[in-house]
C-alpha cells in the first residue's frame, strides 16, 4: 500500500485469498485512495462475492481461471473503459438548443469574442455564446488560460515562445505578460510528464 500511486493504475486483478491481507480488505484500502479503480478479483469461493461487490468490484472471475474467462472478462473491462472514456473526453455544449460536441483532444484552443467564444480545431471554427470563464470551469487540466482572451489546449503545443505558442498545426496563440509566468510553469510541468 505504501508504493500504491492513486489514479497511475486503471485496473487491478487480485485473489481473494491472500496472506498476511486478503483481497477484500486490500480493495477496500485502495478504494479510499483511488475511487476510480476498476478491481477484478479471482478466487475459488463463491462466498466472498457479497464482500466483492461491496469494494464495487467490476468482476468475479471463479478458479480454475481459463484463457477464455480472463480474455472474456479483460474484453468487457475494455469496452466499458472505452465508452466512459470516450464520454470524458468529450466537450459537450448546448448552444440554442443544439448540442455540440467535440473531442477535447481535437480543440486546439477557446478564444472569447465578445459575447462569443470560437472553438477551434483543425478542421473548423465553431461559435457558441458563452464566456471564456463559464468554458474554462469545465476543461481537463491539460486546458490552459494564456491570454485574457485564450485558453489553449497545452498538449497540441509544438513550440512556445515568450510571447506566443505555437501549435501542432502552425496556428500561433499570444501568451499575454500578466498570464506568462504561470503558463511557463504549467506548460514545463505538462511537459515534464510526457
Amino acid at each position: 500500500m505504501k508504493q500504491y500511486f492513486p489514479n497511475k493504475y486503471s485496473l487491478l486483478i487480485s485473489d481473494i485469498s491472500m496472506k498476511p491481507m486478503d483481497g477484500i480488505d486490500l480493495a477496500k484500502n485502495l478504494r479510499k485512495v483511488d475511487k476510480n479503480l476498476t478491481i477484478i478479483f479471482l478466487t475459488g469461493f463463491t462466498c466472498h462475492m457479497e464482500k466483492a461487490f461491496g469494494v464495487h468490484a467490476f468482476q468475479y472471475i471463479i478458479k480454475p481461471v481459463s484463457k477464455q474467462d480472463v480474455h472474456k472478462v479483460l474484453d468487457e473491462f475494455y469496452q466499458y473503459n472505452s465508452e466512459k472514456t470516450d464520454q470524458a473526453l468529450l466537450f459537450v455544449y448546448n448552444d440554442k438548443g443544439k448540442d455540440i460536441k467535440i473531442k477535447f483532444n481535437k480543440i486546439l484552443y477557446f478564444e472569447q469574442m465578445r459575447n462569443t467564444t470560437k472553438i477551434i480545431t483543425n478542421k473548423e471554427e465553431i461559435n457558441i455564446y458563452s464566456t471564456l470563464k463559464n468554458i474554462k470551469d469545465n476543461l481537463p487540466n491539460y486546458f490552459y488560460q494564456c491570454h485574457r482572451s485564450f485558453v489553449v489546449n497545452i498538449s497540441r503545443i509544438s513550440k512556445r515562445e515568450k510571447e506566443s505558442c505555437i501549435l501542432d498545426n502552425g496556428f500561433v496563440v499570444p501568451i499575454g505578460r500578466k498570464y506568462f509566468r504561470d503558463f511557463k510553469v504549467e506548460y514545463f510541468d505538462y511537459v515534464s510528464k510526457l
